[in-house]
């Protein structure tokens, strides 16, 4: 049980579980909508497969317990997939780059400003205007 409670190994196991979960709900999809989404969730479960196994091989080297600070990535994550749901992805993205950056450390603000601002330019240049695909909107909608 203690080998579970690596930070690292309990985040990868916590995005499996997650990515799995919404595989099932991707794999009801029409198939041309269901390609990005399975595609992504598919390369999820490999890269958390791989730092699973990656971080287990280190287990006997080292034993870590679990922090409350262990699984920021993951809560982190769902709290921004959350927000977008209900406030919207551009208002999320805005909000939540920098703010997940500054979580992890990046503490410089004129790159947070600068790095966010071309992010969202190319993600709103390459969905809303190239491929003409919106994102959810929340509560402005």
């Amino acid at each position: 049980m203690n080998r579970l409670l690596r930070p690292l190994t309990f985040v990868s196991l916590l995005l499996i579980v997650g990515c799995l979960y919404l595989f099932q709900e991707a794999a009801g999809f029409k198939a041309e909508s269901a390609l990005l989404p399975v595609t992504m969730l598919l390369s999820l479960i490999v890269l958390g497969s791989v730092l699973l196994f990656s971080d287990q091989r280190k287990t006997a080297e080292t034993s870590a317990p679990l922090s409350l600070s262990s699984g920021k990535a993951f809560f982190v994550t769902v709290g921004f997939v959350v927000a977008v749901d209900l406030v919207g992805f551009y208002p999320t993205l805005v909000i939540g780059l920098p703010l997940i950056a500054y979580l992890f450390g990046f503490k410089n603000l004129k790159y947070l400003v600068i790095s966010t601002a071309l992010i969202s330019a190319i993600i709103f240049s390459l969905f809303d205007v190239v491929m003409m695909k919106e994102f959810p909107l929340g509560i402005f909608g």
